[in-house]
């Protein structure tokens, strides 16, 4: 069965995806393309004939020391030499799901690792520093699991008993 990345274009046919969160379903099939009609969000997917394997769906975002604490913002910021500031551009991932059939096949970490190649190109229309995501605090931990082990790091301790974890990655490690 062939697998295809797409970017969702104005006018394209949504193929139904079937994750374990019914919210992140509902969102790809009612409202990706109103935020991409109103610049809200772009959504990246991989589909097959019949259905939505992956989706991503990436907003502008931005960190902030406002939003962490200074240990885990030195951490994650420490090392920049020049032009320390108290934020920094950031892409964030808005949502990201895969349906249940395909989950742990690697498509997840391949949109992730697209919109990493995107935001590392030195062409860009705008600085985009880091990737940020509010990553679902779910008892399993499944999906803070997931972003730790592809280089996401939690920017505060104080949101250990949300609902999410505020996380980034930095996209400059990329190239050390």
């Amino acid at each position: 069965m062939e697998v295809q990345l797409k970017r969702l274009r104005l006018g394209d046919t949504i193929k139904p995806i079937h994750s374990c969160d019914n919210d992140l379903n509902d969102f790809l099939m009612e409202d990706a393309l109103p935020h991409l009609e109103d610049q809200q969000g772009v959504t990246y997917l991989f589909e097959n004939e019949e259905e939505t394997i992956c989706y991503c769906t990436i907003l502008h975002d931005k960190i902030s020391l406002r939003d962490s604490d200074k240990k885990h913002w030195n951490s994650l910021t420490g090392h920049i030499q020049r032009n320390r500031r108290s934020n920094y551009p950031a892409i964030k991932i808005g949502k990201l799901a895969t349906s249940l059939n395909f989950e742990r096949q690697g498509y997840g970490r391949r949109l992730i690792s697209l919109v990493q190649y995107l935001y590392t190109k030195p062409d860009l229309a705008a600085g985009c520093r880091f990737i940020t995501v509010d990553a679902v605090n779910e008892p399993s931990q499944k999906a803070i699991s997931f972003y730790k082990n592809i280089g996401f790091h939690f920017m505060t301790d104080n949101d250990e008993h949300d609902e999410t974890r505020y996380m980034a990655f930095d996209l400059l490690s990329m190239k050390i």
